[in-house]
């Protein structure tokens, strides 16, 4: 991972727990990082305690959707297993938490226990993305 950015090396270290933080959690962490945007108000019930994390639940109008994965944007994942996943795309690779362990994968990996994809940004993410990214380098 840190061949991206070496600060988000300690999301890696971050322990799922089914009631109080699991892939949402997780997801909008990282996007706060990235963006500087809290997407608390667009995941709505997603981060309330026991929340089963569900297509519905997601306020997809406030989300622009995407056809293919940009840096940086959410990836919404129906698995295999059924369970819809939440991550973060990032060139390329999905930074994501499941019930083992947060990683950071290349996409073609992550695709590989997915039935269905989505990708969605938000209207300022690659603007509030490039200023962020432009302050940390200098």
């Amino acid at each position: 991972m840190s061949n991206f950015d070496p600060v988000l090396d300690h999301f890696l270290f971050r322990e799922y727990d089914f009631e109080t933080y699991h892939c949402a959690h997780f997801a909008r962490d990282v996007w706060l990082y990235l963006t500087d945007e809290d997407l608390g108000e667009y995941f709505g019930c997603l981060l309330l305690p026991r929340a089963i994390v569900s297509v519905k639940n997601l306020k997809k109008r406030k989300f622009i959707r995407l056809r293919r994965l940009e840096t940086p944007c959410i990836v919404q994942a129906k698995m295999k297993d059924n369970v819809v996943h939440v991550g973060v795309g990032l060139n390329n690779s999905v930074i994501h938490l499941n019930s083992r362990l947060a990683s950071y994968v290349d996409l073609n990996i992550f695709l590989r226990d997915v039935l269905r994809v989505s990708y969605y940004a938000t209207s300022h993410s690659r603007e509030r993305f490039a200023a962020i990214m432009g302050q940390r380098d200098s």
